[in-house]
């Protein structure tokens, strides 16, 4: 209405972001899976991840999930890259350092550049980013496609999600970053006033605390 009423017929756009999500794991299952297999649980991250972007304002599309196989991950993401509908990727899962965390290796075997692969905080800190070669035919100028991959754990995906994927994506939108909250920590229980609440961590790790927000 405000366009139109000063003669505005035009204006510029940003395309939305678009945003493939995998979830990695043989232990899991869809959420929407009826049936409950003796050691498997359902997938939570993948919903999870889907719901926040589309929030946020981005396309979010599924890639599903993979089993313990970077043979069937290099596929999976093969293909997803052929299509050039993808501007980033998330995944969850297999990027700490055991025998069955395959996604660095898989990564390397698309010719991917790690940026780098853990971080200090608490929960989790085995999270990755790399940028793999994109099909510049159909990315335009983009050379590289971002790949932020986030640990398996549900309370470590959000938390890596927030502090680091968010700010990221943000920056491809030209979005503006988003404005912290300070708070004033309690330092004693509120329902014992005169017992101290005591925190304590690693000096080297940046760790978040369950609290409520009054």
């Amino acid at each position: 209405m405000a366009s139109a009423s000063l003669g505005i017929s035009t204006i510029s756009v940003y395309r939305r972001l678009r945003v493939a999500v995998l979830s990695t794991g043989s232990e899991l299952l869809s959420y929407k899976a009826s049936r409950d297999e003796s050691g498997h649980i359902r997938d939570s991250n993948g919903p999870y991840l889907r719901a926040a972007l589309r929030q946020l304002g981005f396309d979010a599309t599924t890639l599903g999930i993979v089993e313990d196989d970077h043979r069937e991950f290099e596929e999976i993401i093969r293909k997803a890259l052929a299509t050039g509908r993808h501007y980033a990727f998330i995944t969850t899962g297999a990027v700490s350092v055991g025998k069955l965390d395959f996604v660095e290796e898989g990564l390397l075997n698309l010719d991917a550049t790690i940026r780098f692969h853990r971080v200090a905080v608490r929960p989790k800190y085995p999270v990755l980013f790399a940028l793999v070669p994109s099909d510049e035919r159909k990315l335009g100028s983009e050379q590289h496609v971002p790949f932020l991959c986030l640990p398996g754990n549900p309370m470590a995906t959000v938390v890596c999600f927030h502090f680091l994927t968010i700010s990221y994506l943000r920056f491809l939108h030209d979005q503006r970053e988003e404005a912290p909250i300070h708070a004033q920590l309690n330092s004693t229980d509120p329902a014992s006033p005169s017992t101290s609440i005591i925190f304590r961590k690693t000096d080297h790790l940046r760790v978040f605390w369950h609290g409520t927000l009054n």
